[in-house]
């Protein structure tokens, strides 16, 4: 994601992924928010072994991103079983086709 907003000072960058943390500033104030977002993506993105980082500018802006690492499906391996019964995401796609 990336913005043309006010910018995160350096010092404050590794802040902003803690819970309850925002950056020190009137306009945040003035937005609002709990400062839980970049936390719970933090710890989805840690859960599935991925990593999250943000680069920003003051007065230019911010980039945040993550990545995510990615095993192919061999040839043939079965989707999981749904635990509710419903079909699973290729019985779906058929369904649709």
């Amino acid at each position: 994601v990336v913005d043309e907003g006010i910018g995160i000072s350096t010092e404050n960058l590794e802040k902003i992924f803690e819970k309850f943390q925002q950056v020190e500033d009137s306009f945040t104030r003035q937005e609002g928010g709990t400062g839980l977002g970049l936390s719970i993506s933090r710890e989805i993105v840690l859960h599935h072994g991925g990593k999250i980082w943000a680069d920003s500018t003051i007065n230019v802006g911010s980039t945040f991103a993550f990545t995510l690492p990615f095993e192919e499906k061999p040839t043939g391996a079965q989707d999981p079983v749904v635990a509710d019964g419903e079909a699973g995401p290729r019985e779906h796609a058929e369904a649709a086709g």
